[in-house]
């Protein structure tokens, strides 16, 4: 009897792994088929992928030319950007410059501008009456008449044509 229970385990045993067994083969056969699809498409898909590969390659190559082209311009463009600040300190440095002596000779165009505001027609015609005012007369009043005319003109518009 008990070589009867060893051979009833050792059956179940035994028809267990076969049917582990055919179930791994179902499964390798489906397996295989699945992949033999999956080849046939991947064979289909060949010549797409070929081309594909083409398009990414110029692509590729397009891309290393353009960055090439822009690091010049970035060269260039780093150059120019240097240029411009140099540029921007030297302009600066006149403007700060003009910005001084503008500063001291306004004082002194004030004062002549005071200066004329004082004179009369009285003091005009005491020079009229001069029939040959000496050489430093002749240049103030010339100066004068430019910046009464200028000073006019700029207040009243109809003088504009006497600034020229």
């Amino acid at each position: 009897m008990f070589c009867m229970l060893m051979l009833t385990y050792y059956l179940r045993d035994l028809s267990s792994s076969k049917q582990r067994y055919e179930v791994g083969l179902e499964k390798l056969d489906h397996a295989a088929g699945q992949v033999s699809v999956m080849q046939d498409e991947l064979t289909k898909l060949q010549p797409q992928l070929i081309e594909a590969n083409k398009q990414v390659e110029e692509i590729l190559k397009k891309v290393q030319k353009e960055s090439a082209e822009v690091a010049e311009v970035e060269k260039v463009v780093k150059v120019d950007e240097a240029q411009a600040g140099e540029q921007a300190a030297a302009s600066l440095a006149i403007k700060l410059e003009c910005d001084t002596k503008l500063a001291e000779a306004m004082p002194t165009l004030n004062a002549a501008m005071d200066a004329l505001n004082t004179l009369t027609t009285a003091d005009i015609a005491v020079v009229k009456t001069m029939k040959n005012p000496p050489n430093p007369v002749r240049l103030v009043m010339e100066a004068v008449c430019i910046l009464k005319v200028r000073f006019c003109a700029e207040r009243i518009p109809s003088l504009n044509n006497f600034r020229q």
